[in-house]
């Protein structure tokens, strides 16, 4: 019998006792003797490198992945109880996100989606709290003095910093010419200092933005920018509906996890899984870079592609040594540090969102899928985003036992949920997460004209090559951004070496 693909990430908490490992289908087999020099080396095994790995190796070139966890997939993967499967990363995807549909219309995945019920059309109330102690109260979502028309009218007011609601400052959010081009004033305005500028939007509806806004994030809205608003915004069509369903609607039926074996089917590149890199050394003599393990293991090549994610750039030695830019951006660390919990309730509960303003300890959650299978046990799954610097974090079993105490509340009144009690909680802890050090990247003031520009540079003479959705041009710290930067990071090798057997001939 095969043995169960687990990895050592995640939690899962029943019974007042945590086991540490999580099955998942994305923990796969390393390739068996790896050779010792390879065309291109892929550092990480997220989509970036994935997709960089499938598109070099199907050109033509040998290609190695060195991956440091035990499994593919990077800040996007999957595990799966009573016949569902729970997003521990990275999870949504949709039409407006071009190069992720791409993928899934290549893989025919893009017909096995499933709709969240928490931001569904069945959904009738959001459930609100101004403050974490606040009681709840709830919105309609349709109607007259609805929770749609109150934010459809307040964004707009809100991205209206040009007399068309965002639409000329960010005419085209994927040039980045374009967009190194907006006057700097709207980059050093906070959300607060924009909501601040808006006298007649009544604070109801500011705090109900606000804590949209927050979400983005999971940071108070002094410490996020205006332009990252923008931004999300911009790439879905700077519509409050065309936001929802842009970033919260449909997932993978299979996780995500499907999307990612389903390119390394089809790819051709080697892999060495729980092998992270210590040191990326380019020879000042030819042209070869010595590629390290922490375990000892060598391997050589002409071309990197390093798709570390931002917190983590700081964590290997590159000689010569990469942009001090890179390193300032490392040693800050971008907004998003949460623990991301599912959790199993018996009980069918009815379609909820809920979410609060900060400083929260569960900023925002929502039911996910009813388990239809009575032979599973029926009930309901939901999700939590639990904030790193409210909850109680010296031990992951006393965090398990306070979100067990609070969750309740959360969800809990006389007419909806009475009775939410989580029998069973899944989680991975993305701030502490030595590879990741943190959940999707959402920028920091400052950083979208002070460090994007160098985390985008090529390293050691241009033959290290960094990619990551956390610098993107559209989709930043979304899946969507990891393709881009994947293909287009193997299309530039590719280009490269193209040029240069063209100049050869003349």
């Amino acid at each position: 019998m095969a043995p169960i693909p687990t990895s050592r990430e995640g939690y899962h908490f029943k019974a007042d006792t945590i086991h540490e490992g999580l099955y998942t289908e994305a923990a796969i087999e390393s390739t068996k003797s790896p050779k010792p020099f390879y065309d291109v080396i892929v550092i990480g095994s997220g989509f970036t490198g994935l997709t960089a790995a499938r598109d070099l190796s199907t050109a033509g070139k040998s290609v190695l992945l060195i991956e440091a966890r035990d499994r593919i997939g990077g800040r996007t993967w999957a595990t799966r109880s009573r016949g569902h499967y729970m997003e521990m990363g990275g999870t949504w995807v949709y039409w407006t996100q071009p190069h992720v549909w791409s993928e899934l219309k290549r893989y025919g995945l893009d017909r096995e989606l499933k709709q969240t019920t928490g931001t569904s059309g069945d959904l009738e109330v959001l459930q609100f709290k101004s403050r974490g102690s606040d009681p709840l109260k709830e919105y309609s979502f349709d109607g007259p003095g609805g929770y749609n028309v109150i934010m459809e009218t307040a964004i707009y007011k809100f991205l209206d910093v040009d007399g068309a609601g965002g639409t000329k400052i960010l005419a085209r959010p994927y040039d980045r010419d374009f967009v190194r081009n907006i006057p700097l004033k709207f980059m050093k305005l906070t959300c607060k200092d924009r909501l601040d500028q808006l006298p007649e939007l009544p604070q109801e509806h500011k705090d109900l933005i606000a804590s949209m806004f927050e979400t983005i994030g999971c940071a108070s809205i002094d410490k996020t920018p205006f332009f990252e608003i923008l931004r999300w915004f911009g790439l879905s069509g700077f519509t409050f509906r065309g936001w929802l369903a842009s970033v919260d609607e449909l997932s993978l039926k299979r996780g995500t996890t499907s999307l990612a074996l389903a390119i390394m089917d089809e790819s051709r590149a080697d892999i060495v899984l729980s092998s992270p890199v210590a040191s990326v050394i380019r020879s000042r003599t030819e042209p070869l870079t010595t590629i390290t393990t922490r375990t000892g293991k060598v391997f050589r090549t002409t071309k990197v592609i390093c798709t570390l994610p931002v917190n983590c750039l700081g964590d290997v030695s590159f000689d010569p040594p990469i942009s001090p830019l890179k390193l300032a951006a490392a040693r800050e660390q971008h907004l998003t540090k949460i623990v991301k919990v599912h959790t199993y309730t018996s009980e069918k509960l009815v379609p909820t969102f809920v979410s609060s303003l900060s400083p929260s300890k569960i900023p925002f959650g929502y039911t996910e899928s009813d388990v239809h299978d009575s032979k599973e046990g029926g009930g309901t799954f939901s999700v939590f985003f639990g904030s790193e610097s409210e909850l109680d974090r010296c031990t992951p079993l006393a965090t398990f036992r306070e979100l067990k105490k609070i969750l309740p509340s959360e969800f809990n009144n006389e007419k909806r949920n009475p009775k939410f009690n989580p029998k069973e909680m899944f989680w991975h802890d993305w701030t502490n997460d030595e590879f990741a050090k943190g959940a999707w990247c959402t920028f920091p003031m400052g950083w979208q004209e002070n460090y994007l520009d160098a985390l985008r540079e090529d390293e050691q003479g241009g033959s290290c090559i960094f990619a990551n959705a956390d610098w993107a041009d559209g989709w930043r710290g979304f899946i969507d951004g990891a393709f881009e930067m994947g293909r287009s990071s193997a299309w530039r090798v590719l280009k490269e070496e193209r040029n240069a057997n063209r100049a050869s001939k003349l």
